[in-house]
């Protein structure tokens, strides 16, 4: 039974790597290590039980993160509350905002919705409700820091994209912040335009 489970996870690994987007194989392949994990505690072999068990729970948990286009659409309906909310002059849009980024940054760790189209243009628009409510929001310095921090973890998202050899999606990223800029009040520009900058100066670096 133990060599049978060996081949198993081992299939699966492969068809996972081939396909990171399928649920369907994870779960198998999750499932596949918790029966060899209870097969080692039976027999004895406590540190594989663990790490089988462990190598599944990452799984599981990886798995309870909305599918990558509903995860999108939730992200940005977050955002949209936050754009209805400062319509109406609520203290509360900053915390729907932050929400919103929380959601995209559970996002960015998932390989499936990281690199597609959708979640550049959602970010995008987060990025620029947030300028805009940083322009409104006069000595309201919380949504000042929270651009920043949605600007940062934009960047780190190119810098990891350009470290894995994809240009393309860090490209993405650097039109989103360029398109940004101009939406930029004077203390929103000087803190993040360094940011942006080296962006460019990393994807130029790379061609």
């Amino acid at each position: 039974a133990a060599a049978l489970y060996d081949r198993a996870i081992r299939t699966h690994e492969r068809l996972v790597a081939q396909d990171p987007g399928n649920r369907v194989y994870k779960l198998e392949l999750a499932q596949f290590r918790e029966n060899d994990a209870d097969l080692a505690r039976t027999g004895g072999d406590l540190p594989r039980a663990t790490l089988r068990n462990r190598q599944a729970l990452a799984l599981l948990d990886e798995l309870l993160l909305p599918a990558p286009s509903l995860g999108i659409e939730h992200a940005d309906a977050h955002s949209l509350r936050g754009t209805i909310l400062a319509s109406g002059g609520s203290p509360h849009a900053v915390a729907a905002y932050a929400e919103s980024l929380s959601l995209f940054e559970d996002l960015d760790r998932d390989p499936a919705a990281r690199r597609l189209p959708a979640f550049h243009q959602r970010y995008g628009d987060l990025l620029l409700n947030l300028a805009a409510l940083s322009r409104e929001s006069g000595a309201d310095d919380r949504s000042h820091r929270l651009l920043v921090q949605a600007v940062t973890r934009y960047a780190a998202h190119a810098e990891a994209s350009l470290a894995a050899g994809d240009r393309p999606d860090a490209q993405l990223v650097a039109d989103h912040l360029s398109a940004l800029l101009p939406e930029l009040n004077d203390a929103d520009g000087r803190a993040i335009r360094p940011v942006i900058e080296r962006v460019q100066a990393r994807l130029a670096a790379s061609k």
